[in-house]
């Protein structure tokens, strides 16, 4: 062998990293090469294990908790159903509380009702139909005389109606006052009606009368009072300005800015033909204004007895001017007393001169019946804002029998007028059935 082979062999055992002439030690290199790859595996299998338990305990602890989450949703919507079930058997309590306690209310006016009617029978000495009229607040009992007459007229709207002798005299307790029905009265617009003899201060017929409502330009009756009673010269000459412009409902106006006029023209057109322009320019010239003159407004209806009524302005274009037709029946009452607006509010119209006008400027009455002719009419005033509705007072002649009508909140166009004819040929027709009975 020589040296060339022999440095190869060197070589490669010092390659295989054996030393070189000991074949046990060879061996042991093996031996140990080969328990660091069994060892370097069972490192590997023990991190896989490790690793797999750790991803099971993972996915379980996953799962567990996506159970509870579903648990807790569960138990959330199961409690929610117990609250709405506890709120409807609330709701149907209640509701059946009520209901206990309506029927209660009902039997006890209903025995009320009884003890009532048993009552009257005792007094009267004959038996009485009673009804209940189911109206806002407690229920009223209604006491009408015994045998109807049969297909009696209804009463009014509005109202429990039910059959009565002919011209029997009912008092009702309806609404905020007293109210007297006679069968067959004409069913009327007016939402307050008020008719009295007024020289037997009988009333004839009533409907809500002591109800307060807006009474729009009937104020003007009270306007021209308070004018008449400070004696101011009626031939001194006034003038329109900006201050009598309507500026709260911007109602039409005959009489511009600038126009001047003597305070007895002015009071024609306030009454007549309702021009608030006229009633403001009148109320301006007062001693004191406007403000002063209001006042004296409220102090004549203090006066007169007119204890539900208030003035805020001379025109009756503000709502807040109210009063009640019991009231306003004193008012007619008192300004019939004032020759000057008997003649001015029972006349069909007015002129008023005007330079380059031959004729002049021609005014109408605002009430038509005055205008017709077919009444004997001896003081009238009309009224109309949305809140008021139609309103109409006057006193005239009928049956023979000077009459106060007072009309309040009428509705529908010319409603007022129609509710006094109505009212008219009532009156007749009874007063023609009571003569000849």
């Amino acid at each position: 062998m020589n040296v060339r082979t022999l440095v190869l062999i060197a070589c490669l055992v010092a390659a295989l990293g054996v030393a070189p002439g000991s074949a046990s030690a060879g061996s042991t290199g093996e031996e140990s090469h080969s328990t660091k790859a069994s060892t370097h595996h069972r490192h590997r299998a023990q991190a896989a294990a490790h690793h797999g338990s750790r991803t099971a305990h993972s996915h379980v602890r996953h799962a567990s908790s996506g159970k509870h989450k579903v648990h807790s949703a569960s138990k959330s919507k199961r409690a929610s159903a117990r609250t709405e079930t506890a709120r409807r058997r609330k709701s149907h309590a209640a509701g059946r509380t009520h209901k206990r306690h309506r029927a209660a209310a009902t039997r006890k006016y209903s025995r009320h009702a009884k003890a009532t009617h048993k009552r009257v029978a005792r007094r009267s000495g004959h038996r009485r139909h009673h009804h209940v009229v189911a109206r806002a607040g407690k229920p009223r009992m209604v006491a009408a005389k015994a045998v109807p007459a049969k297909g009696a007229a209804d009463l009014d709207e509005g109202v429990w109606r039910h059959p009565v002798p002919p011209f029997a005299l009912l008092r009702l307790e309806q609404g905020s006052g007293a109210k007297h029905h006679f069968p067959g009265a004409p069913r009327l617009s007016a939402r307050s009606v008020l008719v009295v003899d007024r020289e037997q201060d009988r009333v004839l017929f009533e409907k809500n009368s002591t109800e307060r409502l807006p009474i729009a330009s009937i104020t003007k009756l009270m306007t021209a009072m308070v004018v008449l009673d400070a004696h101011q010269p009626p031939n001194q000459l006034v003038t329109v300005t900006e201050a009598d412009v309507d500026r709260l409902k911007h109602s039409r106006s005959r009489l511009p800015v600038g126009t001047r006029l003597t305070r007895e023209e002015l009071l024609h057109l306030a009454l007549l033909a309702s021009e608030n322009r006229a009633a403001s320019a009148l109320s301006r010239n007062y001693p004191g204004g406007e403000r002063a003159f209001v006042d004296a407004m409220n102090r004549k209806a203090r006066f007169l007895g007119m204890l539900s009524t208030h003035f805020d302005d001379p025109t009756g274009l503000t709502p807040t001017n109210i009063s009640t037709a019991r009231d306003l029946a004193r008012m007619v009452r008192a300004a019939y007393t004032y020759p000057t607006i008997r003649a001015i509010t029972s006349s069909p119209e007015y002129v008023v001169e005007q330079q380059g006008r031959l004729d002049g400027v021609r005014f109408r009455n605002t009430n038509r019946l005055v205008r017709l002719g077919a009444w004997e009419i001896g003081l009238s005033k009309t009224g109309y804002i949305e809140e008021a509705g139609r309103c109409l007072v006057m006193e005239a002649e009928i049956g023979g029998r000077p009459t106060l009508i007072i009309l309040l909140h009428g509705e529908g166009r010319g409603s007022h007028f129609a509710d006094a004819i109505r009212l008219r040929q009532w009156i007749e027709r009874r007063e023609m059935v009571s003569l000849t009975n």
